[in-house]
């Protein structure tokens, strides 16, 4: 059942708990959990002390962030700004925590909002315990490898953090701001929303509370399929888990799962009003291996994360897979969950629509393929289970546009060059791949004889280094005569000029090793090898780094 076929959602009473009783659960409580993670893939926590303590809603965090955020006085370059499919703007400020490593916010940002800063700092101190205390939680009422699967988990791996504050200026074009979608992480520990218009007196953020609060636009969809409206009290968090609580965690034959919450979000109609969130997404350690994936050796999630930077088309990267969504059932690409109106969703995750694109299709007929023509979902549902199956080499097309690229070709012209690959040693012949930068930006080596040269010019760079060398060496040790003054500064200039040309072609040649290209990587040993062999085979030398072959 549909947002729209469901005109009024009615409300919904998640399982309720305070962090006290989550940190240390009775009985009762885990009975409440039980269903918290197996049935509804979501709970709510209140902190019962904060709650009667603060003036406003976590500490006056949201607050604080949205008259940041509207004061015009943080940095541009620090936000990551969006135009969601329903014409609402979200405005993000992204930081992280790595492990146990708690990124700090910029400098900029205490220095212009200090009431911000502060007060976002005790908000991420409590999600932190809310997130503790949860895979704790996991770890007793979830069947796995390990006794303290999720523990290890949330602290070795990374979690990425939201400040998001969305805006509407005219009237919504579309249903929802987020369409129906569940997260990929494995759960995601966040505030419930807040809501501020501006005040006419002193033209400063005023929080809607009570009868002028607009109801939460969050709904939730049931295991039925029924999507309901949640009922969330004030200063509470809310828990909520993705499909990687399942995906990337082993579990024990033939026990429960947790249940990915799927759920959208309607930005509420209400003119010039703003709507502040926070949420910390938990992902899986770079090391965690997908389960059940129906190969001979598992992808870990580091190596699925680099498959997906490599798969997007244009913007940056980073921000664009941060807190990613995960497929639900949708068999259009528009539908996806939380991509902006110039994005669209392929292979799990939002990717820019291709410059072009536009001119042949609609942003609704554009599809998902593979290079052999296989449409991402339909072609990649097991039809045994109909969970989706991974498309690492899947990319944004329109049917009337030209393809992408020649399957046949050297390598995957529409993914953007690597300069390095992250996994590892690579080799050619993988038309899927990306094309490999040969130390230029312009320099894409998108064809065998692009690549051939490319062999060829490390080579004679690497017999260059030594032959430099030796010839410096030659002209350092021949004798110039006195009487002729422009001798012995001619011998100094040629001595530093082919040391400069040395140490350039060495550090290139290392760039060149770097890119974990084996062709590449191999040419430079041989060219080394030929050098020492042809210049100085007589000639001992311990040191064999190039750059320092002097």
């Amino acid at each position: 059942m549909r947002a729209a076929e469901q005109q009024s959602p009615r409300a919904f009473t998640l399982p309720v708990v305070t962090l006290a009783q989550l940190q240390a659960p009775d009985a009762k409580v885990r009975l409440m959990m039980q269903d918290a993670i197996f049935k509804t893939g979501m709970f709510t926590v209140v902190d019962e002390t904060e709650a009667s303590a603060a003036s406003e809603p976590f500490g006056g965090a949201l607050h604080a962030w949205a008259e940041c955020e509207q004061s015009g006085n943080l940095p541009r370059e620090l936000v990551h700004e969006a135009e969601m499919d329903d014409g609402t703007r979200r405005i993000t400020l992204a930081t992280a925590t790595n492990a146990t490593l708690v990124y700090p916010l910029e400098g900029s940002i205490v220095h212009e909002c200090p009431a911000f800063a502060s007060a976002a700092n005790e908000l991420r101190a409590r999600v932190d315990a809310t997130g503790a205390a949860y895979a704790a939680v996991l770890d007793q009422l979830v069947s796995t490898g390990r006794p303290s699967e999720y523990t290890d988990a949330v602290t070795r791996g990374e979690s990425l953090e939201h400040f998001h504050v969305f805006r509407r200026e005219h009237a919504p074009t579309a249903a929802e701001t987020l369409r129906l979608h569940s997260d990929v992480g494995l759960f995601i520990v966040m505030t419930a929303a807040e809501y501020y218009e501006t005040a006419a007196a002193e033209g400063r953020l005023q929080r809607l509370a009570g009868d002028t609060k607009p109801a939460t636009g969050f709904l939730l969809e049931l295991a039925d399929g029924e999507l309901v409206r949640p009922i969330i009290p004030d200063n509470s968090l809310l828990v909520m888990n993705g499909e990687g609580s399942s995906r990337w965690i082993s579990g024990a034959a033939g026990a429960p799962r947790p249940r990915a919450a799927s759920h959208e979000v309607h930005v509420p109609d209400v003119p010039g009003a703003t709507r502040a969130w926070f949420g910390r997404m938990y992902f899986p350690p770079r090391d965690a291996l997908l389960q059940d994936s129906g190969e001979g050796q598992a992808m870990t999630f580091n190596e699925y994360r680099e498959q997906t930077y490599r798969a997007m088309q244009a913007g940056d990267n980073r921000l664009a897979s941060t807190v990613g969504c995960d497929l639900v059932g949708r068999s259009i690409l528009a539908d996806s969950g939380s991509c902006a109106s110039d994005e669209v969703y392929c292979w799990m995750q939002c990717m820019k629509i291709p410059g072009g694109q536009g001119a042949f299709c609609g942003k609704e007929d554009l599809v998902c393929v593979d290079p052999n023509g296989r449409l991402w979902p339909e072609a990649f549902t097991n039809p045994s289970t109909g969970e989706l199956d991974h498309c690492f080499d899947c990319t944004v097309v329109c049917p009337g546009a030209p393809p992408p690229y020649d399957s046949g070709g050297f390598c995957n012209t529409n993914l953007q060059p690597t300069t390095m690959w992250m996994t590892g040693f690579q080799t050619i012949g993988k038309h899927s791949q990306p094309c490999v930068i040969y130390l230029f930006h312009s320099w894409v080596l998108d064809s065998a004889g692009k690549f051939m040269v490319a062999c060829i010019g490390t080579v004679l760079m690497g017999v260059a280094v030594s032959a430099l060398a030796s010839g410096r060496a030659r002209v350092t040790a021949t004798k110039v005569s006195s009487k002729v003054r422009w001798h012995r500064p001619a011998k100094l200039a040629a001595v530093v000029a082919m040391f400069f040309t040395q140490i350039l072609f060495a550090y290139a040649l290392m760039l060149v090793a770097m890119s974990f290209q084996f062709e590449l990587f191999l040419m430079v040993v041989i060219g080394l090898t030929i050098g020492h062999a042809v210049f100085h085979i007589h000639t001992f030398q311990e040191n064999v780094d190039a750059c320092c072959e002097c």
